[in-house]
C-alpha cells in the first residue's frame, strides 16, 4: 500500500520551470504551453519573476479553468501572485498522449499545405485585392509607409495537432507564432497565417477550438487591443452557422451587415441588374474567408491601427467611404448570372 501511495504521489508531482526572461504576457503564454508540450506532463508550474504585469496570468487561470467545460479539460488551474515569484500552476488531463488520439487522419504534407495557401493568398486574395494592404505573398502592409510601417512578407506556418488533442497542442502553435511575429522586424516578417489540416473537413470543430479555447486565452493576456489581431478562415466557413449578428472577434461580419452596406452604397439610378441579393452577398461574404486549409490569420495591431491612421489622413475626395471594403469584395465577388460562383479554396 505505502508503494502505491508513493506512486501517487508522484503522479501529483508538478514540473516546475522559472523564466527569468519573459517580461510580456506572450512571452509567458509562448513559455507555458510550449514548456508543457515539451515535457508531456499533466501538472506544470510556470514561474515569471521578471513578468510586468503578472495579473494577466490571474485572468489566464480563470480561462483555464473554465475549460473544464470543455472536451480540453484542466483539473486544476491557480494562480500564486504572493510566491518569491509570481507562478501558474496547472494541471490537466494529459492531452499529448498518443494513445488517446487513436487513429492517425492522413493529412497534407506541410509543402502542399504551403503552396495551396500560397496560391489563395497570391492567385486570389492579392489578384481580387480582397485586403487593401495585401497584394501578394512577398508584399503584405502595402502603402502604408507614411505611417510608419514597411511592407513585409506573409508568412506561412503549418500545425499538425489533431481534433482528438482538444486544442492544447493549436495553443503552442498560435502562441510559438505570436512570439515569432513579435520578435521579427515587420519587412522580414508582415503577417503569419496558420494552418492546422486536421480541421479542414470541419469548419463546425475549428469555429468551436477558435472561439472557445484560442481566443479567450488571446484576451485573458490582452495582447488582442495591445499587439495582435486574429481572424480564422476555412475551407467551409460559412458565417450563418456562427450565428452572431454583431462584429464577433476573429469571424467575417454578418451578412445581414454586409448586406446593408452593400444596399446603402447603391444609388437610386443603379441599374436594377447590379443590385445584391442577401442570398449573393452571403456567397460572397463566405468566400472571402474559405482558404483552402483551416487557418488562423495572425497580424500585428500596429498595423491595423496604422491603416486607420492613414485613412484617416487622406484628404475628403481620397478617403473611402465607411466599410467600402466589404461592398467592393463583394460586387468583386458575385459573377454575372451567366458565370459560375468564384471558389477561393480550391484554385
Amino acid at each position: 500500500d505505502n508503494d502505491n501511495d508513493n506512486d501517487n504521489d508522484k503522479e501529483e508531482e508538478a514540473v516546475m520551470e522559472c523564466v527569468w526572461d519573459a517580461e510580456e504576457e506572450w512571452q509567458v503564454a509562448e513559455r507555458l504551453f510550449g514548456g508543457w508540450r515539451e515535457k508531456k506532463a499533466s501538472s506544470f508550474c510556470l514561474a515569471v519573476p521578471a513578468m510586468k504585469r503578472p495579473e494577466a496570468l490571474e485572468r489566464l487561470a480563470t480561462v483555464l479553468s473554465s475549460f473544464s467545460n470543455q472536451p480540453f479539460v484542466v483539473v486544476k488551474c491557480e494562480f500564486h501572485p504572493d510566491a518569491p515569484a509570481p507562478y501558474i500552476q496547472i494541471k490537466m488531463l494529459d492531452s499529448t498522449n498518443q494513445n488517446k488520439v487513436g487513429v492517425r487522419p492522413i493529412l497534407p504534407q506541410e509543402e502542399t499545405v504551403k503552396e495551396n495557401m500560397a496560391q489563395w493568398v497570391d492567385g486570389f486574395l492579392g489578384r481580387n485585392r480582397l485586403c487593401p494592404y495585401t497584394s501578394s505573398m512577398r508584399a503584405s502592409a502595402v502603402g502604408l509607409s507614411s505611417v510608419g510601417v514597411s511592407t513585409g512578407p506573409v508568412g506561412l506556418r503549418v500545425s499538425y495537432c489533431l481534433k482528438q488533442e482538444e486544442g492544447f497542442l493549436l495553443l503552442d502553435a498560435v502562441w510559438t507564432c505570436i512570439r515569432e511575429l513579435m520578435e521579427t522586424p515587420e519587412s522580414e516578417l508582415a503577417t503569419i497565417l496558420l494552418s492546422v489540416p486536421a480541421y479542414d473537413d470541419d469548419w463546425n470543430a475549428f469555429s468551436h477550438v477558435c472561439d472557445s479555447i484560442v481566443e479567450p486565452t488571446l484576451e485573458a493576456m490582452g495582447i488582442t487591443q495591445t499587439c495582435i489581431g486574429r481572424a480564422w478562415f476555412h475551407p467551409l466557413y460559412n458565417t450563418t452557422s456562427v450565428g452572431h449578428d454583431t462584429v464577433l472577434p476573429g469571424h467575417a461580419i454578418p451578412h445581414t451587415m454586409v448586406h446593408n452596406f452593400v444596399s446603402s452604397s447603391s444609388t437610386t439610378t443603379m441599374d436594377a441588374s447590379n443590385v445584391l441579393s442577401l442570398d449573393q452577398v452571403s456567397k460572397a461574404n463566405d468566400l472571402v474567408r474559405q482558404t483552402p486549409h483551416a487557418t488562423i490569420n495572425l497580424l500585428r495591431r500596429s498595423q491595423l491601427n496604422a491603416a486607420a491612421q492613414y485613412e484617416a489622413s487622406l484628404g475628403t475626395n481620397d478617403r473611402p467611404p465607411p466599410n467600402s471594403v466589404y461592398v467592393r469584395n463583394v460586387r468583386q465577388l458575385t459573377p454575372p448570372p451567366s458565370q459560375p460562383q468564384l471558389r477561393g479554396d480550391c484554385l
